[in-house]
């Protein structure tokens, strides 16, 4: 319609016409977008279901190029994962003398279990180190060694201290650990163990519910006029939280929480030596050992966070914290330290 103004073939105000014509055309689809959104997010009931629609929106896939060598990669993972080699002989003789006291016999890993795991990964997650695609997983026969690589993800710079790495697991590996994390699901559930203030990485549940909560309790004081109190609320952002995890303290609450030694055991065995390797833009690094942390990507380690950190929010409970100024910081060290303890 422009071209046919300016070639003289059309008059002024009928470009002016047809012009305005296209703009209210244009604001009706918006308009018409913006409602279905909105419809749409009126129909979301699970926060799986509010992230997959933010994820359709961004559009996040690219490699992002660094200046940053390998080797200061790897150096940056050893530093933050605490390269050590621990003697595990003692603690392993440890746990089959526990086992054999209660009488516990090996639970052989079932066929229908392996199926269950196998339907219920995710068939757009990334390949492993293995590299193999992961519906060709379903061809699997056995149960492989496990292997360690990382992606890296930028966050804000371009300093390696301000990425998180990724693993990127060996599909067989998938399966095994989806297996465990059912049976250790099943128990910590059925017994009790995780608080019902945890509402993260947990089936059917949301912190959409605990936002809710807190909303409710301040919208409750706000109408309270003239006799409304303050509400306080403390956010916990906890730095490399899965990375940091003791894996011997890890071991001895799920004891103390009456897991079954032969699961404990399992678990055990997949962390006793666990090599890593880095993938970046430049290649990859020198694999090295690491005896800290729980692996970030892995089906379980949600699950193991919950119960490693489960009894916090009792001990606070018991303990108390008063909140009046710089002082509550150092209480909650204290707790936190007790608690670890």
């Amino acid at each position: 319609m422009y071209r046919r103004w300016r070639n003289g073939k059309i008059g002024r105000d009928r470009y002016i016409e047809e012009k305005g014509k296209l703009g209210d055309l244009q604001l009706k689809k918006q308009e018409e977008k913006r409602r279905k959104e909105e419809e749409e997010l009126r129909k979301l009931r699970k926060e799986a279901e509010v992230w997959k629609f933010i994820n359709k929106k961004r559009n996040k896939k690219v490699w992002m190029e660094n200046n940053i060598d390998k080797n200061e990669w790897r150096r940056h993972f050893m530093e933050l994962l605490k390269e050590t080699k621990v003697d595990k002989e003692d603690e392993s003789r440890k746990s089959t003398r526990q086992q054999e006291e209660k009488g516990e016999e090996e639970d052989e890993i079932t066929e229908m279990e392996i199926k269950m795991a196998l339907n219920k990964d995710k068939k757009a997650g990334a390949d492993g180190f293995d590299e193999t695609n992961m519906e060709r997983r379903k061809d699997i026969l056995g149960l492989e060694e496990k292997h360690n690589s990382a992606i890296i993800q930028e966050r804000r710079s371009r300093e390696e201290g301000n990425y998180r790495g990724i693993s990127l697991l060996c599909t067989a590996y998938k399966v095994y650990a989806e297996v465990l994390r059912s049976r250790l699901e099943m128990e910590s559930e059925e017994k009790g163990m995780v608080p019902e203030n945890q509402t993260g990485f947990r089936k059917g549940r949301s912190t959409i519910n605990n936002i809710f909560v807190l909303n409710h309790l301040i919208q409750k004081e706000r109408r309270k006029g003239d006799k409304v109190e303050k509400v306080y609320a403390l956010f916990a952002d906890l730095k490399a939280a899965f990375d940091n995890v003791d894996r011997e303290i890890l071991w001895k609450i799920l004891r103390e929480k009456g897991i079954k030694e032969q699961l404990i055991r399992r678990l055990e065995i997949i962390y006793e030596e666990t090599e890593v390797v880095v993938r970046t833009s430049h290649g990859y690094t020198e694999e090295f050992q690491t005896s800290k942390g729980v692996t970030q990507g892995s089906v379980m380690s949600p699950l193991l966070f919950n119960l490693y950190t489960a009894d916090l929010a009792e001990s606070v409970m018991a303990y108390g914290v008063e909140i009046w100024g710089w002082e509550e910081k150092v209480e909650l060290e204290k707790i936190m330290m007790d608690y670890i303890r």
